[in-house]
């Protein structure tokens, strides 16, 4: 079945590419795309602005409830014929989920429940990325308006008209979502945007993971007013963990480095016991250790890396961590 639903999935992501259907802020399951660069490009364009002089930027980070599994089939389907999918191809799609059920057994066995499934994509389906992304592209349409001023970038939608071409209006990485402006009134209009998009297609926000904040501002010009999204208040935060790097109002590498040497001492702690024991193959601890402690724990390293107190911190932590088996650890 993998095998079947990989040739029309193909077909149509080839078609949708040479058309430059994807919205380019998009960089979640596309080829050439990285997690780390996407997020690298996010800080690339606070720094780039505040060398410049520019204005402070507004920010909003997003994060959307299980998108995958309540996106409704319906929407889909609507949103791949406005993307140009037809004939075959969208009915094969439509085959894949119009006749879905699920069928739940009571714990004694004595009655089956069937319920019709209307929402959410399939689990471990290779059609359920490129669905997906045709599904949420549209979110920052209407917000590009309300953009930064990029003039290196073309953000536009495809056409031959772009009037919002170099605006950007957020970055998105799947379902994970922040918006930018260059001002407080901007970014509230942004998020107005975002909230009418999820209200029509019947998704929900999440408002304890989602995230308010000024990178190189004042913070008391977005403590002055109130924040929401879908009438729920968003907090005002000083530090955001996005893509897995640690941002802060002045994007300080510090406090990044400080999560990373943090969360290597707790592994380093959870497992004390198996890389210190002798009668374990040396080389298999070390490799352990390396693998499940040193490499997870050094996630963002592409961003604060580069300076020399930056890695002699991140050096000390981690030849702490592999004394436990009596080497020592080159990063």
């Amino acid at each position: 079945m993998k095998l079947l639903c990989a040739i029309p999935k193909k077909r149509t992501q080839i078609g949708l590419v040479e058309r430059k259907f994807f919205a380019p802020e998009q960089a979640g399951f596309r080829s050439h795309e990285e997690c780390m660069s996407h997020a690298l490009t996010l800080a690339e364009v606070v720094q780039r602005r505040s060398i410049s002089g520019q204005q402070p930027i507004y920010v909003c980070f997003i994060d959307f409830q299980k998108v995958f599994d309540t996106a409704p089939h319906e929407a889909l389907f609507l949103n791949m014929e406005r993307a140009g999918v037809s004939g075959k191809c969208l009915a094969f799609f439509r085959a894949l989920y119009v006749d879905s059920w699920m069928h739940i057994r009571l714990g004694d066995g004595s009655r089956i429940l069937s319920i019709r499934i209307c929402h959410g994509l399939r689990q471990s389906d290779p059609t359920s990325p490129l669905l997906f992304n045709i599904f949420i592209n549209d979110l920052l349409n209407n917000c590009r308006q309300y953009g930064l001023e990029v003039p290196w970038i073309d953000c536009g939608e495809p056409g031959e008209e772009r009037p919002h071409g170099n605006r950007l209006a957020g970055r998105l990485f799947a379902d994970d979502v922040v918006l930018l402006a260059p001002a407080p009134e901007t970014l509230a209009a942004s998020m107005q945007q975002v909230s009418a998009w999820a209200d029509r297609w019947e998704m929900s926000i999440g408002a304890s993971k989602c995230g308010v904040m000024v990178i190189h501002g004042d913070s008391q010009r977005i403590r002055s007013r109130s924040w929401r999204l879908q009438n729920q208040e968003i907090p005002i935060v000083e530090k955001y963990r996005y893509l897995g790097v640690c941002l802060t109002p002045t994007l300080d590498e510090k406090a990044h480095v400080d999560e990373m040497i943090a969360k290597m001492h707790r592994g380093t702690a959870i497992a004390r016991p198996f890389p210190s024991d002798p009668s374990i193959c040396i080389a298999i601890r070390t490799r352990a250790l390396r693998m499940c402690i040193i490499q997870p724990a050094t996630w963002g390293t592409e961003w604060c890396g580069m300076k020399h107190p930056n890695v002699s911190r991140l050096q000390t932590a981690a030849n702490r961590a592999m004394r436990l088996v009596g080497v020592g650890c080159s990063m």
